[in-house]
């Protein structure tokens, strides 16, 4: 046909950047439009990189917990034997924050190291032997020094 196609947008539509914003990759939109302003395209990788293991992180937790009725102490979730038994679909490579080496959980929020502080419902220590961990707080610190924080769900 030769005649003129005419197409509208639909009520309400949303642009492109407005979607993406919703689905959280706005930051990587400013990133590319002016790579200065986060610290460039780099910084912004790692922390998405931070942020998906943090959630993944999370999901296994919250998935123990499902099964077991409490969260794993400390101690379990930095040992690599424990971890292997117990949370079969981890990815090993989301407990190394992407600027650091290690494979274990500090207890408190630290640069390039993941934390995690299960407690009790008092919000005391735990080790489910004599004090159930029944909450937990997991954390990573992103390239401007602010904390990502997930918290127990259970």
């Amino acid at each position: 046909s030769n005649s003129a196609v005419k197409v509208d947008k639909p009520a309400g539509a949303k642009s492109l950047i407005e979607l993406l914003n919703n689905l959280g990759f706005g930051d990587l939109l400013t990133t590319f439009a002016n790579p200065s302003a986060s610290g460039g395209i780099t910084a912004t990788a790692k922390d998405t990189e931070r942020k998906a293991d943090i959630q993944s992180l999370q999901a296994q937790l919250e998935a123990y917990f499902a099964e077991n009725g409490v969260y794993p102490p400390l101690a379990d979730m930095n040992s690599a034997t424990w971890l292997a038994q117990n949370m079969k679909g981890l990815d090993s490579s989301a407990l190394t924050d992407p600027d650091g080496t290690l494979t274990t959980f500090a207890s408190a929020p630290t640069a390039n190291r993941y934390a995690y502080a299960p407690v009790t419902s008092g919000g005391q220590a735990c080790d489910n032997a004599t004090q159930q961990c029944t909450a937990y707080t997991l954390t990573a610190t992103l390239s401007d020094g602010s904390a990502y924080t997930k918290v127990s769900l259970g």
